[in-house]
């Protein structure tokens, strides 16, 4: 989907505001010039994302009740073409909505080949997925996440998997506390305090 001039609206009724439940799938990125919108529901746990939300413009997400997006790149830039700007070829959302508890939350995967993810108005539950090197487990691949401010009574788990590597407490801590460092909020620093962060090893 890309939108250079005007809105599209994907799942979300003719005003772009109320979510359906309608099965999208979607195999490419997402653009949107500064003078662009779209607004896109995935809400359905046959529903997928698999590229890059690159936006220039403004683009609302719903991910919710197992819906997920590989935030990778799927795309090929158009580089002669100097009006082709989003937000760098890296993926923000500007406003993000999960889902309504940790049962029906949506799943962000975070790749090896993922840039960092920026959501500037995040609300609801949402997992993300972290792969790491099994060697050296503390190792997270993927960029980070940075959420400039949450509604009240948001959530966010991280999660990466469990491997032989990760036998011991002390590793599983080190695991953690880089798991944590993938997650930004700006919005504390500003008095903020409506997100509730997790990590885990599954």
């Amino acid at each position: 989907l890309a939108s250079f001039l005007g809105t599209i609206n994907m799942n979300t009724g003719a005003n772009g505001n109320v979510p359906s439940s309608n099965d999208v799938q979607l195999n490419g990125d997402i653009f949107a010039l500064n003078t662009g919108t779209i607004n896109l529901a995935l809400t359905t746990e046959a529903s997928y994302l698999d590229g890059i939300v690159d936006n220039g413009g403004t683009v609302n997400l719903w991910l919710q009740n197992g819906a997920t997006w590989i935030n990778e790149a799927n795309n090929t830039r158009y580089k002669q073409d100097n009006e082709d700007v989003g937000s760098g070829e890296q993926s923000r959302v500007t406003n993000f909505v999960g889902g309504n508890s940790e049962a029906s939350a949506g799943i962000i995967h975070q790749t090896a080949n993922s840039k960092d993810l920026t959501i500037d108005n995040y609300s609801g539950y949402t997992k993300v997925l972290y792969g790491h090197n099994a060697s050296n487990p503390t190792n997270i691949y993927g960029g980070n996440v940075t959420i400039g401010s949450a509604s009240n009574g948001s959530n966010i788990t991280l999660i990466t998997n469990y491997d032989a590597n990760m036998n011991s407490t002390d590793v599983q801590n080190e695991v953690l506390n880089a798991l944590a460092n993938k997650l930004y909020y700006i919005g504390y620093t500003n008095g903020e305090n409506n997100l509730t962060g997790t990590v885990a090893i599954a």
